[in-house]
């Protein structure tokens, strides 16, 4: 039997940001019905980092005349050169990624005051599994399935870094 295992592409930096923990919440504009039901069930996927680098952070920060978005990812993430946008793995599968429960803004206490969840469905991570080489591999739109002979290397991904 054929294990099926999907993913979930984000743009550049946001994939890495995740990847590196420190960005705790993924903000999209709808959550799978089993993060957002009353007793959530954890979801595992395959972390994929799109070919996309997000255009928004090279606008200017309101207030700031000569600071960009990009300014500001830099004070989120320390030790991180943020401006270097060609150091950013992109076309890439990298890791497994468990999301606990997803909240909407407006309802998740716990993410008021957090710049990374701005929702309107906040999505926690809870744990990262960084693969050692990342995988190129081809995206899609919302949830799709990581093809089959990568399946493989995810799988004893998971199995080591559990038994450990």
């Amino acid at each position: 039997m054929k294990t099926r295992l999907r993913a979930l592409t984000l743009w550049q930096p946001w994939a890495s940001a995740i990847l590196d923990g420190v960005k705790p919440w993924e903000n999209r504009p709808w959550a799978p019905r089993q993060l957002r039901s009353m007793e959530p069930e954890p979801l595992w996927l395959a972390l994929h980092a799109g070919l996309t680098i997000d255009r928004g952070l090279d606008r200017r920060v309101p207030r700031h005349r000569l600071r960009t978005y990009w300014a500001e990812l830099a004070e989120l993430w320390p030790g991180r050169d943020c401006r270097r946008k060609a150091d950013w793995p992109r076309g890439v599968l990298l890791g497994l990624v468990r999301f606990d429960h997803a909240v909407r803004h407006v309802e998740g206490a716990e993410s008021w005051g957090d710049p990374w969840a701005v929702g309107p469905w906040c999505w926690h991570v809870d744990e990262v599994l960084a693969l050692e080489e990342p995988i190129p591999c081809r995206g899609a739109q919302g949830l799709w399935y990581v093809p089959e002979e990568h399946v493989v290397v995810f799988r004893e991904l998971y199995r080591s870094r559990r038994a450990a």
